[in-house]
Parts: structure tokens; C-alpha cells; sequence
């Protein structure tokens, strides 16, 4: 087969797959049509965005930094080797000093994270401008803990969901978690 003669049929396989694909009914793609005026120009099916107010967009973010905390905390809880300056990007106040002082207790005692915890629901309220409480129900049934040999150290009651109630601080560089007391009930 000739080189030439090869990226024909490469081309036709790709041209196949697209004609395979355009025919396939189980993904939708926007379609442009033209329309029937003298016009060449077609315009695709504009979809309407939702845009969210100022004080919506403060109470995702309050969410969010929730969500970056435990994503964070599940990083260097898994890594022993991961600085624990990345909690400032997170969290300050009495939640950095938290989550510094059990970290680097599970780091003395070779204790390691396997698995992350999810956030099941999480809800923010305004408590003034530019602080809230965002309670979340936390489910760690996919989190293990264990010592350097591999043993789970994990209680055998813990519970698989915990709601826990966060304060999240909005300052010009961003959302942090102010205060995490880790009291939690279940959810």
C-alpha cells in the first residue's frame, strides 16, 4: 500500500467515524441550521445561563471553601511528605491551628489517609457580610486510616456520615474556613 493510497484510507475511516458519529442518537450536539431567509449566516440555539447574585455567589463560595478544606486535609493526611503550608490556602484561625495540630499528630505516629471523604450535602447562611456557617454532612465510609503497618486504626463505631457546622470567613484573597471544631452528629 502506497503512502498515498494509506492516507486515503485514513481518511475515509475518519470520514466514516464522523458520519457514524453525526448518525449516533445518543449524544446530542447543537445543531446550526440556516435559516430560510436570502441570509448565508447561521446562528446556533442560544441556551440561557443562570447568573447568581452577589450574595448567591458569596454563599457557593462559602460551600466551596468547605469542600476545598477536606480536599486539602485528605491530601496531606494521604502525603506525609506534603507541606502543611498548603492548609493556608484554605483555612486560618482556630480551623489552621486545628487541622496543623492533628496532622502533624498522625504524621508523629506514621499514620496515613487511604481514601477521601465526600461531601454528601452542604448548606451556607449569611451571619453578616462577609462571614457564614455552612453545615455539611460529611461521609467518610470510604476512609481508612492506618498505622506504618497497614493496620486500620480507625474506631470500630465510627460513624459513615457526620454533619459537621464550619465558619467561613470571605477576606479580599478569598473564602478560608475560620473555625472547624470537628463536633459532629450524625447525618
Amino acid at each position: 500500500m502506497t503512502t498515498r493510497t494509506r492516507a486515503l484510507a485514513a481518511g475515509f475511516a475518519v470520514g466514516g467515524l464522523l458520519i457514524v458519529t453525526a448518525c449516533d442518537n445518543s449524544q446530542s450536539l447543537p445543531v446550526t441550521r440556516p435559516t430560510t431567509s436570502s441570509s448565508t449566516t447561521t446562528s446556533p440555539t442560544s441556551i440561557p445561563t443562570q447568573t447568581l447574585s452577589p450574595a448567591e455567589k458569596d454563599l457557593k463560595s462559602a460551600n466551596d471553601a468547605v469542600s476545598k478544606l477536606w480536599s486539602v486535609t485528605a491530601e496531606l493526611a494521604s502525603d506525609p511528605y506534603l507541606s502543611l503550608g498548603k492548609l493556608a490556602e484554605v483555612a486560618s484561625d482556630q480551623a489552621i491551628y486545628q487541622w496543623r495540630s492533628i496532622l502533624t499528630g498522625n504524621r508523629v505516629k506514621q499514620l496515613k489517609q487511604i481514601g477521601r471523604a465526600t461531601i454528601v450535602s452542604s448548606e451556607a447562611k449569611a451571619t453578616s457580610a462577609n462571614t457564614f456557617d455552612v453545615t455539611a454532612c460529611i461521609d467518610v465510609s470510604k476512609v481508612n486510616v492506618v498505622d506504618k503497618n497497614g493496620k486500620s486504626v480507625v474506631a470500630a463505631g465510627r460513624l459513615p456520615r457526620v454533619q459537621y457546622t464550619y465558619k467561613v470567613a470571605k477576606i479580599p484573597s478569598g473564602f478560608f474556613v475560620t473555625k472547624d471544631t470537628l463536633q459532629g452528629k450524625p447525618c
